[in-house]
């Protein structure tokens, strides 16, 4: 033991050898978890991208859109001034840098 260290280092330390030990099956103690099935099944899931389609945007590589269909609808009605300054919010967040919005016929299909 160390004596200019505190002893809940040498502890931490002890439990991370044992469970290092206990996982490569080097050490074996009654009841100890063992998580090399779950690992494996984790590593082996495929990502599932289920093509979800946004009601107010549309997803465009890392950025998100609004749609131009969503966004001259509001354009129209005298909430003109918020409804841009809420697509120019929107876009300093989410959409950094890209097009102001996303036309109807560009967007895929599911």
């Amino acid at each position: 033991m160390v004596l200019d260290k505190q002893s809940t280092q040498l502890i931490q330390r002890l439990g991370n050898k044992v469970y290092d030990a206990c996982g490569s099956n080097q050490l074996q103690i009654v009841g100890f978890p063992q998580f090399d099935n779950v690992i494996k099944a984790i590593q082996n899931i495929e990502p599932n991208d289920s093509g979800k389609q946004y009601e107010v945007t549309v997803k465009k590589h890392d950025r998100l859109v609004v749609l131009q269909s969503l966004a001259s609808k509001w354009l129209e009605t005298e909430f003109k001034e918020a409804t841009i300054e809420e697509i120019e919010s929107h876009n300093q967040r989410f959409n950094d840098g890209g097009e102001y919005w996303h036309g109807e016929e560009e967007r895929p299909t599911g």
